[in-house]
């Protein structure tokens, strides 16, 4: 299924699935941490070795909403953690 973003129409499938798709997959803003937090407490699981941050993003995965946070340390490695984005605590 694909949606039109300028338009908002769906353009391929059916726009019930698409509406229970967004249904099952929506998060609820009000209940999970603000990205400033969630990004220090991540900060703070890499042990302090992430010099930098390269992106984050919240998401439903089985029904509980996770952020994952990409830093990267001084040589450049990538360090990714995962945490319960009502709580900050880490998930694995």
């Amino acid at each position: 299924m694909t949606l039109d973003v300028a338009s908002g129409n769906v353009t391929e499938g059916t726009p019930k699935a698409y509406d229970a798709s967004m249904e099952a997959s929506a998060i609820d803003a009000g209940t999970v941490l603000p990205p400033h937090v969630a990004i220090n407490a991540a900060f703070a699981q890499t042990g302090n070795v992430a010099t930098g941050i390269n992106s984050w993003s919240v998401v439903n995965q089985n029904g509980k909403p996770i952020y994952t946070v990409e830093f990267h340390d001084a040589q450049n490695k990538p360090v990714s953690i995962a945490l319960d984005a009502k709580t900050g605590m880490a998930v694995k």
